[in-house]
């Protein structure tokens, strides 16, 4: 797409839809980050669920 023969509203224009589907791309690819809140309860959920995971995968690292 020539840019240089389109005038100034419709490479602004082209500008904007360009810059909307990268941030739609963007928001789409990267996580959306947020702090867990954890009280005592989902503390102990948490590490009783995760427990075997985090041991296995410390056992196989210490092994190795």
């Amino acid at each position: 797409m020539n840019t240089l023969a389109m005038n100034p509203e419709q490479r602004e224009e082209l500008n904007l839809k360009r810059q909307h589907e990268l941030m739609k791309r963007l928001k789409s690819s990267i996580y959306h980050w947020q702090p867990l809140t954890f009280d005592e309860y989902k503390s102990k959920v948490y590490m009783a669920t995760n427990f075997a995971a985090h041991y296995a995968m410390l056992v196989q690292i210490f092994n190795e």
